[in-house]
């Protein structure tokens, strides 16, 4: 299916509008490394403000490099027989996911991709997520 630009700019405009209903709380997860003056200046840095502007309400934009995450599901089941995860009280990811991921009322991921996949830290984020 060929799709020309003016095509493209009204499923853009459609997103945007669609998603300007929610003015309240944004979430957006990014792993943009440690923020300092020369990271600032990055695609991904400037993409993540851009799209943050586009909205009306409060934009919170979380740095996975800053969420205490000890490392990766361990496939160990434990939360299948108690509903608790084996790093709950170890790290600062399950208050993290309770407290800000599952009372947003939108989460946007944005990450760079390197040879076609996200790095490890991503995939640390996605298994934990489970």
């Amino acid at each position: 299916m060929d799709y020309n630009l003016s095509e493209s700019a009204k499923v853009v405009t459609g997103i945007q509008d669609r998603l300007s209903k929610y003015s309240e709380v944004t979430q957006m997860v990014t792993n943009l490394g440690r923020i300092d003056e020369l990271s600032l200046g990055t695609n991904l840095a400037r993409m993540i403000e851009r799209f943050k502007n586009s909205f009306t309400g409060n934009v919170e934009v979380y740095n996975l490099h800053d969420i205490d995450m000890k490392g990766g599901c361990q496939g160990c089941i434990h939360c299948g027989f108690d509903n608790k995860c084996v790093y709950e009280g170890k790290d600062g990811y399950i208050d993290f996911f309770n407290t800000k991921l599952k009372t947003a009322d939108i989460i946007i991921f944005a990450g760079t991709i390197i040879d076609r996949y996200f790095s490890s830290t991503w995939k640390t984020f996605f298994d934990r997520s489970f």
